[in-house]
């Protein structure tokens, strides 16, 4: 039997999902595993402002309709 099937078929069997398999895994090496839910605005707003630099920079060349759309 696959390693990945064997690994699904008892997570499964055993009522976990894979951020519960996930953080077993973790704390059994010993580390922990923190996720805080609030996102910083400040860092949204900069990542936000650098995708969208980066989208003005792409090239657009529009095709012309090849015919006229009709309703």
């Amino acid at each position: 039997m696959e390693a990945s099937k064997l690994l699904k078929d008892l997570r499964v069997w055993a009522g976990l999902t894979q951020a519960d398999v996930v953080r077993r895994l973790v704390g059994a090496m010993g580390f922990a595993i923190h996720v805080d839910g609030r996102l910083d605005p400040e860092v949204q707003a900069r990542k936000l402002a650098d995708v969208l630099q980066l989208a003005e920079q792409l090239p657009y060349h529009p095709k012309p309709l090849a015919t006229a759309r009709l309703r």
